[in-house]
C-alpha cells in the first residue's frame, strides 16, 4: 500500500519521454486537433475543437468507439485529459467519460498555449499524469497557427493493471460500466486509507455506491449511473484529502528527524567548544595561580607579625561582642516568631500567584490553538476552493467567482460543465459542515434593468437547487439577484461585461 501511495504523490524517473505539439491558439479563432494513439490504448478516434477567447481555451472533446478505462482491471478507473505546456507544467482538465463509446465533452483552461494528453489513471483528480498515455494531441495543420514540438518526460508511474492493453477486451454487456468504475475507485479509496483519513467523506462514497447497487439488481440502470458518479465523485475527494493528509504526516515526520540530527549535532559542537575553553581557562589560572602563590607567601610573613598584634585587640572586642550578642539574642527570638508569621503569608500569596499564572498560561494556549485552528480551516477552504475557480477573502467571507460560461446566453439553467465545477464545490461544503453560503447573481448593463435582476435571481436560484441536489441543506444556503446594479468592471467593453456577468458564492462560517 504504501509503495502504491507513493508512486501516485511523488514524480519518478519516466519510463520515456513524449513528443508533444505545443500550439498557441489565436484570439477567436477555432482550431482542430486530432489525436495520435499511444502503444497500449484501445482503437478510437478523438478529436478536438479549440476556440480562445477571452482569456479562456474552450475545448470540445470528441471520441468514437473508446473502451472505457475500467477494462485495464487493477487500479485503472478512468481516462483523465491534460493541458501541458513547454515548460512541463502539466493541468487536470478533468475526466474524459466514455461509458457509451461515443461522445463530446467540454473542457476550458485558461493557458494560451498547450498540447493535449489524456492517460489512464485511478482516479480522476489526480495531480500528475501517469506514463499510461493513451491519447496525444498532433501539431495543427491550420495557417498561421504555430505548432513548437517539445520533449514531455513529467509522468509518474502507471497504476497497477491486469491488462497491458485493452485493444482486444471486451467488457461484459451486462454489466454497468459506470457503477463499475465506482466499485473500481471506492475499492483504491479503502486500500489507502480513506476511512480512516476522510471518514464522511468515505462515507457519503459508500453511502452512494450501496444505492448504486440495490438500483443496479432491479434493472433501473439510468438511476444506477446517476448514484455510480456520485459515488465515484465523493470517492475521488477521499482519495485526494486521505494522500494530502498522509503526505503531510511523512513530512512531520521527517521534519523532525531532521530537527533531532540537527539538535544533537548542536550540541556536540556545543559540548567540544566548552571544553576546549575550559582547557585554556585552566591553563591560564594555573600560570597565574602559581605567581599569586609566591606573591601571598611573602605577603603571609609580613602579615603574621601583624595578626599577632591584632589578636590582642580582637580579645578584647570579644567579650565586648559577647555582651551584645546576649542581647541580640533575646531580639532575635522575638522577631523569630513574626517571621514565621510573615513566611506563612509569603508562602500562601506564592501559591496563590501560582495559580493565577497557571490559569493566565492556560487561557493564553486555548488562544492560540483556536486561533491556529481557525487559520488552518481558513487555509485549507482556502486552498481547496482555489482548485475549484477564482476565490479571493473579503469582509463577508470568502468569495467564489464563477464566469458568465456557467449559463447559455439568456438562460438560467446550468450547462454540464458547470454542474462539474459547483458538484467539487459541493464536495468541499459537504465536508465543511459549519460553513453557511449566499449565492449572488449578476449580469452586464445590456438589455432591461427587471429582465436583469429577474434572471440574474433565477441563475443563483439554480445553482442553490443544484447544490442542493448534491447534499448541501437548503438551511445553510441562500440566493439573491443583483441583476446590473452591482459591476465589478467597466461595461462599455466585451472583457468587462463578461466580468459583470458572473455568479458569486459568499461562503462563511455561521454565527
Amino acid at each position: 500500500m504504501v509503495s502504491a501511495l507513493i508512486a501516485l504523490m511523488l514524480l519518478s524517473s519516466p519510463e520515456g519521454e513524449l513528443t508533444l505539439y505545443s500550439v498557441q491558439f489565436p484570439e477567436k479563432r477555432t482550431v482542430e486537433l486530432d489525436f495520435s494513439r499511444m502503444s497500449g490504448a484501445p482503437a478510437a478516434q478523438v478529436s478536438a475543437k479549440i476556440r480562445y477567447r477571452e482569456g479562456q481555451a474552450q475545448i470540445d472533446l470528441r471520441i468514437r468507439d473508446l473502451k472505457p478505462a475500467v477494462l485495464f482491471g487493477g487500479d485503472v478507473s478512468c481516462y483523465v485529459l491534460w493541458a501541458v505546456t513547454r515548460d512541463g507544467s502539466a493541468e487536470n482538465l478533468g475526466e474524459v467519460i466514455t461509458f457509451e463509446g461515443d461522445g463530446e465533452s467540454e473542457f476550458s483552461t485558461g493557458i494560451k498555449s498547450f498540447a493535449l494528453l489524456i492517460t489512464a489513471e485511478p482516479y480522476y483528480l489526480v495531480e500528475f499524469p501517469s506514463s499510461l498515455v493513451m491519447f496525444v494531441s498532433d501539431k495543427s495543420e491550420g495557417k498561421r497557427i504555430t505548432s513548437t514540438p517539445f520533449l514531455f518526460d513529467a509522468l509518474v508511474d502507471k497504476p497497477a493493471t491486469e491488462h497491458e492493453s485493452i485493444l482486444n477486451v471486451d467488457s461484459d454487456k451486462k454489466d454497468s460500466l459506470p457503477l463499475k468504475q465506482a466499485e473500481k475507485a471506492f475499492e483504491f479509496a479503502e486500500r489507502i486509507g480513506a476511512k480512516e483519513y476522510a471518514p464522511a467523506i468515505h462515507r457519503d462514497a459508500l453511502i452512494a455506491l450501496t444505492q448504486a447497487q440495490n438500483l443496479e439488481s432491479v434493472s433501473r440502470r439510468r438511476e444506477t449511473t446517476d448514484y455510480a458518479r456520485r459515488s465515484v465523485s465523493h470517492s475521488n475527494e477521499a482519495i485526494r484529502l486521505t494522500l494530502r493528509k498522509r503526505e503531510a504526516i511523512a513530512l512531520e515526520q521527517r521534519i523532525a528527524s531532521q530537527k533531532a540530527e540537527y539538535e544533537a549535532l548542536v550540541a556536540q559542537a556545543n559540548n567540544s567548544a566548552r571544553l576546549v575553553k575550559e582547557t585554556q581557562a585552566a591553563n591560564e589560572l594555573a600560570q597565574k595561580g602559581l605567581a599569586e602563590a609566591n606573591k601571598q607567601v611573602s605577603e603571609a610573613e609580613t602579615q603574621l607579625a601583624e595578626l599577632s598584634r591584632q589578636r590582642k585587640d580582637m580579645e578584647i572586642e570579644r567579650d565586648r561582642l559577647l555582651t551584645e550578642r546576649s542581647t541580640l539574642q533575646e531580639q532575635k527570638t522575638a522577631l523569630s516568631g513574626e517571621r514565621d508569621t510573615l513566611l506563612a503569608e509569603k508562602e500562601t500569596l506564592h501559591l496563590q500567584m501560582i495559580a493565577l499564572k497557571d490559569e493566565q498560561q492556560t487561557l493564553i494556549d486555548e488562544q492560540k490553538k483556536l486561533r491556529e485552528e481557525k487559520e488552518m480551516l481558513n487555509s485549507r477552504l482556502a486552498n481547496a476552493l482555489s482548485q475549484v475557480a477564482e476565490t479571493h477573502d473579503s469582509a463577508r467571507g470568502m468569495i467564489v467567482s464563477l464566469p458568465d460560461i456557467l449559463f447559455d446566453s439568456n438562460q438560467s439553467e446550468l450547462k454540464d460543465q458547470t454542474k462539474v465545477v459547483i458538484a467539487k464545490l459541493a464536495g468541499i461544503l459537504l465536508v465543511m459542515t459549519d460553513l453557511n453560503l449566499i449565492v449572488e447573481g449578476h449580469t452586464d448593463a445590456l438589455g432591461d434593468s427587471a429582465y436583469n435582476l429577474k434572471l440574474s435571481e433565477k441563475r443563483a436560484q439554480s445553482v442553490v437547487y443544484f447544490l442542493r441536489e448534491q447534499g448541501i441543506g437548503m438551511q445553510r444556503m441562500n440566493f439573491k439577484g443583483f441583476g446590473m446594479d452591482q459591476p465589478i468592471a467597466d461595461n462599455d467593453s466585451a472583457s468587462g461585461r463578461a466580468k459583470n456577468r458572473r455568479v458569486e458564492i459568499v461562503i462563511k462560517s455561521r454565527d
